[in-house]
């Protein structure tokens, strides 16, 4: 049985596919790593297909995202209170913190 998807559209459906995937994360700790998979998978895409926007866009992406996974590997995690749908404080549960506190 064949598919009938080439090389190029598969790199391209994965990218997308890992690129959905970060947007559904709510730990930035697990966000890193699947933003990195989904813009080396699209730059193969890019490669690949010949599509010089998409190339350099996740040219630019991975190193930004290789350097804030390093950031959030480097801290330990926060303790907050978690909200619950009504706005009222839970326990307290580990929260990363994306960016450095000015």
């Amino acid at each position: 049985m064949t598919w009938g998807i080439s090389v190029v559209d598969a790199l391209g459906y994965a990218g997308s596919a890992l690129t959905v995937a970060t947007f559904y994360c709510r730990d930035v700790r697990c966000m890193r790593p699947i933003a990195v998979s989904a813009n080396v998978a699209m730059l193969g895409y890019g490669l690949v297909g010949a599509l010089a926007p998409v190339v350099a866009l996740h040219a630019v992406l991975l190193p930004i995202n290789l350097w804030r996974w390093r950031e959030c590997v480097s801290r330990p995690p926060l303790a907050v209170p978690r909200r619950t749908c009504h706005g009222s404080a839970a326990a307290s549960v580990p929260v990363t913190r994306a960016y450095p506190k000015t």
